[in-house]
This record gives structure tokens, C-alpha cells and sequence, in this order.
């Protein structure tokens, strides 16, 4: 019998997160409410519902901040809801005065928020005092309960130790923090790191909450969570574990839920079993289909498993959310194109060439970090190098060294502008950094005079272009919304509004349902077809020998498509099966593994189809594969199409006549190896 009486463990549904990380904050409010209603039914503590990008992109997609942040906080009504802030930065680029904090505090306390996970790159507390004092004023003075819980940045990397963790964390209390939150943006941190942690900030700090939040793309997410959850369990202690539903999980935001479920329920020791809250399986299956639908809407902005790319991101560390976001910095894919003689055609961006980019961007990365002074890779530091080695891949594609000049948000950095920079940064990039900023020295400690603008600052700007009683939402917009090429964009933001004339960027169509005839009916909403016109397979061929056409027989008919989970579920099986498993897993990543083609398909074996094609999507690659579907791979397909048909008591179709590889010598190995029949599959071989 389990000597723990109560559950533990907390998960805390970081939805806001994997909107970031995955989809690079392209949808809609209204989209993203749709897709997760029960988001707080899951059988989690919190939900993450705003911070980080959910206020800065909002504006740079036309859409006004704080209604986006105030229509999805209303949807969670009564439920606890946190905000990450990024210090002093609040949920922009630059460091805020006083003043235009407390403001932004407010308006969150206002939308709701309970708690603003508060944190710094660096773990540099003075920049994150003043997020402490401000959610103290707005609970004291206005009655909100709210506080700022203490982050503390951690990470693989000789800057990041358990005792500058410890000390870290003892300013955070002394400077009225609460709890502490163990960021990993970059989810590039070892499991003994994590339990020793845990464990010496619950001996030192016994009444202060912990709860830990660690990326997926490297596969070190789930071991660090049970290495914590085991030193917290050791001490009878709760602990919270950042977690996602698994249909908006994994790449490169936090785990699924029911992964890391079943891993703790697994476990070799008893009081861990039996620390693992309830799930809600009814509240996960009922946003299953809507979320599935909303991550293949914006799918193109997600990261792709290729192995390179892969290797590339793990050497640079590169963060979730600053991978989704690389995708948006303008004129970078043109430039970069360019310089790496990828393409001619200037509207014509493959996935590989984007590859090709990210690839050289990260390698670049990896190399200058060190000069750098190797900061934690969260926002705003892996925004700043990452943005820094894009532009020192083209000075290297012109002869010159990658870092002969840097940009002005490395700039701000190295002069100190973000707070605290490494001891171990190169001294002759920080002189490079003061000529460019016009300083004679490294600033130590930002003061008030030294911030741009104010609350007064932007009234006046306000006013002086005709608006005399601007609200404080708009006051704010002008304060916070600006960058070093356009200090007007808050400002261009408001006057939008108020003419009429904000444009939001549209909402796309499914990849391939956009080009699907939408006669017949529709299922869970979505027109449904038997017949794609002849046209559709080039839509989606790849160049030069490489990608997978599609096309669509004229016997997929609404009960097969309703089958494999309705047009959603066709575009899930459509872009992510037909893909290569990755041949071996890279050496530097030994704890990420993928299993076999058999296993999957006997994972299926008594599940729902809803859960199947999720399991699918997130147990193969997310790329195309850089040739034609191999028989096997087909096979596999065959098998599993059977499965979900199966599940459903519908006959399944004849595959061939579904899926066709478009490499001729791969298409006639594939019929001669394919069973003519699908009733009777041949199972895959691992």
C-alpha cells in the first residue's frame, strides 16, 4: 500500500505556450477558444492563457492586444490562470519603466490572471523586481488576487548551476516573489540537474511551491519532469509539471499529458504511482478533433523533424517558441535565400529551402554563442542571437567575419540595456556594442532615466495626434508596442483601430482541404467529398525528384472520411504518414526515440480512432521525406487505415487507389508488393 494519500503531482496546462511554440501565435482568439474549450477540464491546476507572445504578435498580426488576451481568459471563467513575463520586458522586447509595469500588471489582474510567472534570461533579479512590487500594489490596492510567482531560468549550459539556481532564488523571496516556476525554454537539461534542484530549493525553501516547465524538442522534457517529481515525492512535497493536451503537444512545446501519465504510472516506485492526479479522458477526447484541425491550419510555421535540422537546434539550443517566430522576421527567408543560393524564384519558398535556412542560421548559432557569453536560450536573449547568427550567415556569404558588425538588438544587450550580461562575453563585441549605442561604458543597473518613454510620454503622443482621451489600454499599445525600426508601431496600432482601418491577417484554409470541391454534405462542419479534382496532386509535389502528391480516389466517401476523424483527420494522415522514420536517432540525443513501424500499428489495436491518429501524428516524422514512400512505409499505411476503419465497423478502402507515391520506380515497387486487398493487410515489418 502507497504511503502517499493525496496526488502530488499538478499539471499545469500550458496552452498559451504551445500557441508560441508550435503555431507561432497566427490564430485567431476566437480560433484558439474554439479548438480548446475544456482546456481547463483536463484535470489540471492552471492554465497558461497569455504573456509571452500573447500580446506583442496579437499587434503585429492587426489584431488590438488585450481584446485577444480578454476574450480567451473569459473562456476559463473560474479556473486559475498564469501569464508569463518576461521582467522588466513585461511581454515586449525592451525594458519599461515603472510606471508603464504597473500598468500592464493591471490590465492582466483585470483580464483575470492570477499569477505572472516572472522571469529573466539571466536570472538577473533586479530586472524582476519590479513585476513583484507591481502585482503586490494591484492586490493591496485594487483587490486582485494576484502575485508573481519567481522563475528561474535553467538550462544545459556553464552559466546555469544549482547554487547561482539557489542564490537566485533567494532573491526572488527577499525581492516578494511567491513559489518558484523552473523555466527550461530551450529543453536542453539534464534529469539529474532537475532532481537535484527540486530537491535543495524544497529542503531550503519548504513552504514555497515548485513547478517545472521544460520544451520537448529534444526529447530531455519527460526525464527531467519524473526526475523532479521523484525528489519531490522523496520528501512528501507537491510539485507541478507543465503539460499539454496531446493533439497540440510535443515538437517544440511541453509533452503531452498522457505521456507523462502513463510514465508516472509506470513507475518502479509505488509512492510515485500513486502521486499522479485523475485525468479527465472525456474533457481530452471532446477537443480532440478541433485542436488536431487548428494545428494543420497553422502547421506551416511549426518546426519540421528533420535530423539536420535537428542536430542544428540542439547545438544552439534553440527555444521553442523563437523556432516557430523565426519563420515571421521579415525580409529574412528573401535574404537568406539569397545568400545561401537556394532559390531564384523570390515567391517560390519550398519546405527543404526553409530547412536549408534554419539549418545554417542554428549551425551559426552554435558558433558565435560563445562570444556571445552563451545567455540562456529563452526570450529575449534566443530572439537576440538567433536573429544576430541569421545576419552573420549573410556577412559570412560575403566574405566578411560572421560577427564584423551586429545588429542593434545584440547591441542592446552587450551594453547591458536586457540587465546582467555573461562575465565570459567577448570584450571586443561589447566595445563594438558601445560605439553603436554611444555609451562609454556598460550600463550596470538600468534607472528610470534610462528607460524609454512612460505612460505621460505616450499620452502625449496620443494627443498630439488627435486623440484627447485615449483609454489606458491604448496609452499602454503606445508605451510597450515599439522596435528599433518603427517606434510608432503602438501608435500606427491605435489610430488603425480607431479609423477603422486594422487589417488582421486572414485565417488560412487547411493545407489540402482548400482545394477539395465542397459539394454533399459536411461532417463535424467541414464539407466532405468523394472526388478531388485532377489537379490537386500538383499542389503538393515536391521539386526536382523530391515530396509525396497525393490523391484522392473516388471512393474515399464520407463514411471513409468520417472514419479516419473527418477532413482534419485526412489532413493529418495525408501530411504526417507518408514520411520516413528517421533512419538512426543522432548520437547527442540518446533519450529521443521513435518506435518501430510494427509498434505503432499494434499501438492502434482497441483504441478509438480519434486517439489513433493522434498517437500516429506524434509517433512519425513531421517532414517530408526526401524521396518517394518505401513499400514498407505504404504498407504501414495500409495497415493502419484498416485499423481506423476497423475501429469504426466501416470496410476500408484499397489504399493504392488512395495514396500514390509519384516516383515511377518507387510506385511500381509499390504495386508489386502491396496486397490487392486491404480487408486482409499484411502487417509491417520493423
Amino acid at each position: 500500500m502507497s504511503e502517499i494519500e493525496q496526488p502530488l503531482v499538478r499539471w499545469n496546462n500550458t496552452y498559451r505556450d504551445a500557441i508560441q511554440s508550435l503555431l507561432a501565435t497566427n490564430p485567431t482568439a476566437e480560433e484558439i477558444v474554439a479548438a480548446h474549450p475544456n482546456a481547463h477540464r483536463m484535470g489540471n491546476a492552471s492554465v497558461q492563457t497569455c504573456g509571452g507572445t500573447f500580446y506583442d504578435t496579437p499587434a503585429r498580426k492587426g489584431r488590438e492586444p488585450f481584446p485577444f488576451i480578454r476574450t480567451i481568459n473569459a473562456a476559463y471563467e473560474g479556473t486559475k490562470k498564469t501569464a508569463l513575463f518576461r521582467g522588466g520586458c513585461l511581454t515586449v522586447f525592451k525594458c519599461n519603466p515603472e510606471d508603464v509595469v504597473l500598468e500592464m500588471v493591471l490590465q492582466h489582474a483585470e483580464a483575470d490572471v492570477n499569477v505572472l510567472q516572472n522571469f529573466h534570461g539571466q536570472n538577473d533579479t533586479r530586472m524582476m523586481s519590479m513585476v513583484a512590487a507591481a502585482a503586490r500594489s494591484v492586490r493591496e490596492d485594487h483587490g486582485y488576487d494576484i502575485h508573481a510567482q519567481g522563475t528561474i531560468c535553467v538550462e544545459d549550459n556553464l552559466n546555469v548551476t544549482i547554487e547561482s539556481c539557489l542564490e537566485t532564488a533567494r532573491e526572488l523571496i527577499n525581492s516578494g516573489h511567491k513559489g518558484f516556476y523552473l523555466k527550461c525554454a530551450s529543453g536542453r537539461i539534464k534529469a539529474d540537474f532537475m532532481r537535484e534542484l527540486v530537491g535543495r530549493l524544497m529542503d531550503e525553501f519548504p513552504e514555497q511551491s515548485v513547478d517545472m516547465h521544460v520544451h520537448h524538442l529534444y526529447g530531455e522534457a519527460l526525464p527531467a519532469y519524473v526526475a523532479g517529481i521523484e525528489a519531490a515525492v522523496a520528501r512528501g512535497k507537491s510539485i507541478g509539471a507543465d503539460v499539454l493536451h496531446p493533439a497540440i503537444a510535443g515538437n517544440t512545446a511541453q509533452p503531452s499529458i498522457l505521456d507523462l501519465y502513463d510514465l508516472l504510472k509506470t513507475h518502479h516506485d509505488d509512492n510515485v504511482c500513486a502521486s499522479v492526479p485523475k485525468i479527465d479522458y472525456e474533457a481530452i477526447a471532446a477537443d480532440m478533433q478541433s485542436l488536431q484541425e487548428l494545428r494543420l491550419r497553422y502547421g506551416y510555421a511549426e518546426t519540421k523533424y528533420n535530423p539536420r535540422l535537428l542536430q542544428a537546434m540542439y547545438k544552439a539550443r534553440a527555444a521553442g517558441g523563437a523556432s516557430a517566430t523565426l519563420r515571421a522576421i521579415p525580409d529574412l527567408e528573401k535574404c537568406l535565400r539569397s545568400a545561401l543560393k537556394l532559390r531564384k524564384k523570390e515567391d517560390d519558398i519550398h519546405d527543404e529551402d526553409w530547412d536549408e535556412i534554419q539549418i545554417a542560421i542554428y549551425e551559426m548559432q552554435a558558433k558565435i554563442l560563445p562570444r556571445l557569453g552563451d545567455p540562456t536560450q529563452v526570450t529575449p536573449y534566443a530572439f537576440v542571437t538567433t536573429l544576430e547568427a541569421a545576419w552573420a550567415v549573410t556577412r559570412k556569404a560575403q566574405g566578411k567575419d560572421p560577427l564584423s558588425n551586429i545588429t542593434e538588438e545584440t547591441a542592446d544587450y552587450l551594453v547591458g540595456r536586457l540587465g546582467k550580461v555573461p562575465e565570459s562575453t567577448d570584450p571586443e563585441l561589447i566595445k563594438m556594442a558601445l560605439r553603436k549605442a554611444g555609451l562609454s561604458e556598460p550600463i550596470a543597473l538600468l534607472t528610470p532615466d534610462q528607460f524609454q518613454g512612460g505612460m505621460e510620454t505616450a499620452r502625449e503622443k496620443l494627443r498630439d495626434a488627435g486623440i484627447q482621451a485615449p483609454t489606458q489600454e491604448e496609452i499602454l499599445y503606445v508605451a510597450t508596442l515599439r522596435d528599433n525600426s518603427n517606434q510608432k508601431r503602438g501608435l500606427e496600432l491605435v489610430l488603425a483601430a480607431r479609423n477603422g482601418t486594422l487589417k488582421p491577417q486572414a485565417i488560412p484554409d487547411l493545407p489540402i482541404a482548400k482545394y477539395l470541391p465542397k459539394p454533399g454534405g459536411a461532417i463535424n462542419g467541414e464539407s466532405v467529398v468523394n472526388y478531388a479534382p485532377a489537379s490537386l496532386s500538383a499542389q503538393f509535389s515536391g521539386s526536382q525528384g523530391s515530396g509525396i502528391r497525393l490523391k484522392l480516389a473516388e471512393h474515399l466517401d464520407e463514411k471513409i472520411l468520417a472514419a479516419i476523424g473527418g477532413v482534419a483527420g485526412f489532413e493529418a494522415l495525408s501530411q504526417h504518414i507518408l514520411t520516413l522514420y528517421r533512419a538512426a536517432v543522432p548520437a547527442n540525443l540518446p533519450q529521443q526515440q521513435l518506435p518501430t513501424c510494427f509498434a505503432i500499428v499494434e499501438s492502434f489495436r482497441n483504441q478509438q480512432a480519434d486517439d489513433a491518429i493522434v498517437q500516429m501524428r506524434e509517433s512519425v516524422d513531421r517532414a517530408y521525406a526526401d524521396k518517394a514512400p518505401s513499400a514498407q512505409q505504404v504498407l504501414l499505411l495500409n495497415r493502419v487505415i484498416a485499423e481506423l476503419c476497423s475501429a469504426r465497423g466501416i470496410k476500408s478502402p484499397e489504399l493504392s487507389k488512395v495514396f500514390l507515391p509519384f516516383d515511377r520506380r518507387s510506385f511500381t515497387a509499390y504495386k508489386q508488393k502491396v496486397p490487392t486487398t486491404s480487408d486482409q493487410p499484411q502487417a509491417a515489418v520493423a
